[in-house]
């Protein structure tokens, strides 16, 4: 019961939310769109018998109190009625920027799930696990929907019916080939469950959200989704002009270049030659180093 477990999960970036929120919360959540970074989170679990519960979480060395991984444990033991008498020592490394719309909270969420099934012998699917996971989202505030996205991650994900994973409908754009990079940049940290306090917002996102998810599903292309992704981030009125301009000049080099929601963030599709080009516009015009990873693939491909 010592072993170490391990477990690799991307992020689930958005860049489109309809939120959709209820009392029953395997019912809540939101619809939306985006793309996810491969191999974003990674978890390390070990659990020791104690005779109460004891939580040790490091995010990247350092120790985190509360938020996502605490909140994860606990509905963990409390949805499988499992006596929590254990010391949870948890060691995540994440490799994009936290607070920036990338998923990592959902990414974190969902690992420290499937890490404990192993480690406690109680086997579980991916969307059991989600489930437990879009749950412990909800509670902790920090998103409504991204982990239904990543339960069902590949290519331009699209969350066509909110809820968790298992009453979810996602549906997905194939990716034009293995040859396309993500690069993505934050400027800094907006907390979701602060921005989930703004009633303006949410009443924009409700609006605006539902919007852009119709008329993407109306025409399901990679095009449309970063026109609409740029449409929705301008008039719910998150987009700063310097942002508006970083993705103009990155859509030069770029297959499509958006904002992530939430956060004071881009991402941008990039074929693999290009990627040097959308760094220099990044650092040039932003001050900020972009990360370079890999859009999680289905296998399908339309070039």
């Amino acid at each position: 019961m010592s072993t170490l477990v391990r477990v690799t999960v991307p992020g689930g970036i958005s860049a489109i939310f309809e939120p959709c929120i209820h009392n029953d919360p395997i019912a809540s959540g939101a619809r939306g769109a985006g793309i996810g970074f491969k191999d974003a989170v990674e978890v390390e679990l070990k659990i020791f018998p104690s005779e109460k519960l004891i939580i040790e979480n490091s995010i990247n060395g350092q120790l985190v109190r509360g938020g996502i991984g605490e909140i994860a444990v606990k509905t963990f033991f409390g949805m499988l009625g499992i006596e929590p008498e254990y010391k949870v020592i948890i060691n995540q490394k994440i490799s994009i920027p936290m607070g920036s719309g990338f998923g990592t909270s959902a990414a974190s969420a969902l690992g420290i799930v499937l890490a404990l099934s192993k480690e406690l012998n109680v086997p579980l699917s991916v969307v059991q696990a989600g489930d437990i996971a879009h749950l412990a989202e909800i509670r902790a505030k920090s998103g409504l929907g991204t982990v239904s996205g990543l339960v069902n991650i590949g290519d331009i994900v699209i969350v066509v019916h909110p809820g968790a994973p298992s009453v979810c409908l996602v549906d997905r754009i194939p990716l034009p080939s293995p040859d396309v990079r993500l690069v993505v940049a934050s400027k800094g940290r907006i907390e979701t469950a602060e921005a989930l306090r703004d009633r303006d917002l949410v009443n924009k996102a409700m609006k605006l959200g539902k919007v852009a998810v119709d008329e993407l599903l109306q025409k399901p292309t990679i095009e449309n989704f970063f026109k609409l992704a740029r449409w929705f981030a301008e008039n719910v009125g998150l987009m700063t002009k310097t942002i508006e301009y970083i993705i103009v000049e990155l859509s030069k080099f770029a297959i499509g270049a958006a904002q992530s929601m939430i956060g004071d963030a881009i991402f941008a599709l990039v074929w693999r030659e290009d990627v040097d080009d959308v760094l220099k516009i990044i650092d040039d015009l932003w001050h900020v180093s972009g990360i370079v990873g890999e859009p999680v693939s289905s296998g399908f491909y339309l070039e």
